[in-house]
């Protein structure tokens, strides 16, 4: 008697969260729309191979003017047999052409796939810089199509933090912020700033005396420099000891340190939030008698509440059950910043942090993937 194995393959379009200002052309590129159906792009001759945690890979299609695929690329470190496996099918997607300046051209589109398997589903999913059936858009692929096809990003170039003389305590819980509107002119030396939205006018009005001795970049493609708009979000903190410009040594506390005042971040559209969670206490290392340490990094997606708790934790990689129990019981330990929106709110947040050992001891230092 012959068993049969069925092996269902699930297609998903993976949608980024959407944009307040939604628009499929920016610093003058037209991104390319997807012309395939979107539920149905691998091809039943291709192959979706199982995994047992998330694999995501970034790919980059080469496409002609006319949309068409000539080749792709992608990174051979991370599961380069997934992406060869759906090969064929993302080499007959079908796309209208993307233009710069209204005319149509090639150009290098970077898209993410995915990975997933649950029971006997795979899943796989594709993620691209601007989905035109939500309007949504993707910063980090926007800002990579934009570089590799001759784009310079406008933004902050220089910041003069000396003359910001931020008040030890601003009186608000979490951090405060402020977001500016700049417009550059056509050469990137003028810079018109203005304030959009913030929770301290205080704060915000002592940052824009300081700008005007700050330099700024314009937009530009190839050798021609253009006009350009974006936007620059400042937060305030009063005790945070991470993000840092160094690891701090593990003596150092998060009560009498104040390494990083305020951090800076340009954009070039704004969405919900106006910054992430951001960690109070993983400046050092974690640990405790007999823990588990794996040797390799272990990538976790970590959901953080609206308080600045971990609720819940999926590690992309398989683990004993020793431990999982042993990471769980250090990620409680962990504090957070909560995610603010732009109406001032604390909000969760989803994000990845990597766990790793600190050198050859028995011990785990623990990185914020969204932080710089």
């Amino acid at each position: 008697m012959r068993t049969m194995l069925l092996v269902f393959i699930v297609l998903f379009w993976s949608i980024p969260a959407p944009a307040m200002e939604s628009s499929e052309e920016l610093l003058g590129l037209k991104f390319p729309i997807l012309l395939t159906d979107p539920a149905a792009w691998v091809l039943p001759s291709d192959t979706v191979f199982r995994t047992t945690y998330s694999v995501e890979v970034m790919v980059r299609l080469f496409l002609g003017a006319d949309g068409r695929i000539d080749s792709i690329d992608y990174d051979t470190n991370v599961r380069p047999d997934f992406v060869r496996g759906v090969k064929n099918s993302l080499k007959s997607l079908q796309f209208e052409p993307a233009k710069i300046m209204g005319r149509a051209v090639p150009v290098v589109l970077p898209v993410f796939v995915t990975f997933n398997s649950s029971g006997y589903f795979r899943r796989v999913g594709l993620t691209l810089p601007y989905d035109a059936i939500s309007g949504s858009r993707d910063r980090k692929l926007i800002d990579r199509m934009l570089t590799d096809n001759g784009f310079t990003l406008p933004g902050l170039e220089y910041f003069p933090s000396y003359y910001l003389n931020i008040p030890r305590d601003s009186g608000r819980a979490g951090y405060d912020y402020a977001i500016f509107r700049v417009r550059m002119d056509g050469d990137g030396r003028d810079a018109d700033m203005e304030i959009h939205s913030t929770s301290n006018e205080k704060l915000a009005d002592l940052f824009s005396i300081t700008a005007r001795y700050a330099r700024f970049r314009g937009g530009g493609y190839g050798e021609e420099e253009f006009p350009a708009e974006f936007y620059l979000i400042a937060r305030f903190f009063d005790k945070v000891n991470y993000p840092t410009t160094a690891w701090p040594y593990d003596s150092l506390s998060a009560k009498n340190i104040y390494l990083d005042r305020f951090r800076l971040e340009t954009v070039l559209y704004l969405d919900s939030l106006v910054g992430p969670a951001y960690p109070e206490n993983i400046s050092g290392t974690f640990g405790f008698p007999g823990m588990a340490v794996e040797k390799d990094s272990i990538p976790v997606s970590v959901n953080i509440t609206a308080d600045g708790r971990i609720e819940w934790a999926l590690y992309e990689k398989q683990l004993s059950a020793k431990s999982k129990e042993d990471l769980n019981r250090v990620l409680k330990l962990i504090k957070f910043i909560p995610a603010i929106d732009t109406s001032g709110h604390a909000v969760p947040y989803v994000g990845r942090l990597m766990i790793t050992r600190a050198g050859s001891s028995n011990k785990l230092r623990i990185i914020a993937n969204w932080l710089d």
